[in-house]
């Protein structure tokens, strides 16, 4: 979603609810993942000077207004699903055809979860 070498996703669409919906997306992906500091509470660019890619690497926020607090417990919430069930990232993925979901299964030795996705 972000990078220290090219942007951050808030700064590009500047939305709490994308900046959630990409949570979900990147801590429902397999494999390991990576969460760029700031990307947990919409961290903004900060000032470039003469370093075009210095915005990226402002400071962290450490007081935050209650959206981003909001936002900060859903990506907890998240990352606490997803280290209680291995299946998440490492497990087999089975997609289960909906009409107005995403709906998916992945299992793991005997960890097993289901996720329906309304991608709101």
């Amino acid at each position: 979603m972000s990078s220290h070498d090219t942007e951050l996703f808030f700064a590009r669409y500047n939305s709490i609810a994308l900046q959630k919906q990409a949570a979900n997306a990147l801590m429902l992906t397999p494999g390991a993942i990576q969460i760029y500091y700031g990307d947990e509470v919409a961290r903004e660019l900060g000032p470039y000077a003469d370093d075009f890619h210095q915005g990226t690497r402002s400071d962290m926020l450490w007081t935050l207004d209650q959206e981003r607090q909001v936002l900060l417990e859903h990506w907890q919430t998240m990352g606490q699903f997803r280290q209680r069930h291995p299946a998440i990232g490492a497990g087999k993925h089975t997609v289960i055809p909906q009409r107005d979901a995403y709906v998916f299964s992945r299992q793991l030795g005997e960890d097993r979860v289901v996720v329906a996705y309304l991608g709101q």
